[in-house]
């Protein structure tokens, strides 16, 4: 008859001959690339990722796993937190800081905003999910180097043109919170310069296309002179493309005819 501890500790043994190196005040990023790897290898590095939402027996496995690499004094403290992914984000926090633990994550994920890529036989609306959920957590850890035109360079370079259209990029962008594409004309004669930028973006099969950041776009019936702000000139458009929802917000009068 064995007692309960025993029963814990065979529940919590790796099925693996692998090394757990002990967590001291100053190898903490030694050591978590090394308990990563770890993890990954006895596929368990999922619930770290997972967090509540992993199933219950791995969790448990991972978070055992992990106390194999902390000193005997953590365990207790790490036991009472709900998940792996909680004991894990608190030995980060306890042995970088809060404020340094906000710098790692921002800068993971800045790596994977850069090494995004439109995966084979995904859908548009389903990249544009993936982008935007990316972006929000940076924000949310005080990043705000991804800007709304970066976004849009971004969908720019790594979509493949054939699926991607300028239409799709005002429906995507011009909500409440992303307002890059406002209006995108092919017409220099109206604009204000206010804050130019020039760059040219790069689509998934090579061409390109130059983009100009222009601050205002004016129009002018008789006397009257409207500003339509946010404005992209894009030399290479044949005709303007302006989002009606943008002229009604902004208390514009929209007539369509049957023309």
């Amino acid at each position: 008859m064995s007692d309960g501890k025993a029963d814990v500790d065979k529940t919590f043994t790796p099925t693996a001959n692998l090394t757990w190196p002990v967590l001291t005040r100053s190898n903490y990023q030694g050591w978590a690339s090394h308990i990563q790897c770890n993890l990954e290898g006895l596929n368990l590095w999922e619930a770290i990722e997972k967090g509540e939402k992993a199933d219950r027996r791995q969790d448990r496995l991972a978070l055992g796993s992990m106390l194999r690499g902390v000193p005997t004094e953590m365990h207790s403290m790490l036991l009472n937190k709900k998940s792996a992914k909680e004991a894990w984000e608190a030995i980060k926090t306890m042995r970088l800081g809060a404020d340094r633990v906000k710098e790692v994550n921002a800068q993971k994920l800045l790596g994977e905003f850069e090494s995004m890529a439109f995966k084979p036989g995904e859908s548009i609306d389903d990249f544009a999910l993936r982008i935007t959920k990316l972006v929000t957590d940076l924000r949310g850890l005080g990043e705000e180097s991804v800007t709304d035109a970066r976004m849009v360079r971004k969908f720019l370079r790594v979509v493949p043109k054939k699926v991607l259209s300028w239409r799709w990029l005002l429906r995507c962008f011009t909500g409440a919170r992303y307002r890059a594409t406002n209006h995108m004309t092919g017409a220099e004669s109206h604009s204000l310069p206010w804050m130019i930028q020039r760059e040219e973006h790069r689509f998934g099969d090579g061409s390109r296309v130059e983009i100009r950041n222009w601050g205002g776009h004016y129009r002018r019936k008789n006397t009257d002179h409207r500003v339509l702000t946010n404005v992209y000139y894009i030399p290479s458009l044949r005709c303007n493309i302006v989002d009606l929802g943008q002229l009604e917000e902004a208390n514009c009068r929209v007539e369509i005819d049957e023309a």
